[in-house]
């Protein structure tokens, strides 16, 4: 029972102490409540939307690598076909 009685404190305690704090001109502000969820709603977005611009910004540059692969390769093919047949003569 005493071990019991340490984890419901323990467990209070954690939830006692989530709360975000703001320090501006080195004033503590605790942030609680609605407010807090607010915050953290706002951060989890950012990130989200910082996570999905990463993955845009990889999509693209995957795409034009692809599409001048995809131009280059035949050009280099052609160029080389046209120096074969024109060397030779």
């Amino acid at each position: 029972m005493r071990g019991s009685q340490r984890e419901l404190d323990r467990k209070t305690d954690m939830t006692e102490r989530r709360m975000i704090i703001i320090e501006p001109d080195g004033k503590r502000t605790p942030v609680t409540g609605w407010r807090a969820w607010l915050v953290r709603a706002a951060a989890v977005f950012i990130v989200a939307a910082v996570f999905v611009m990463m993955a845009v910004l990889v999509v693209g540059a995957a795409m034009t690598v692809g599409m001048l692969l995809l131009v280059a390769i035949p050009v280099v093919i052609v160029v080389g076909l046209v120096a074969s047949a024109l060397g030779r003569r």
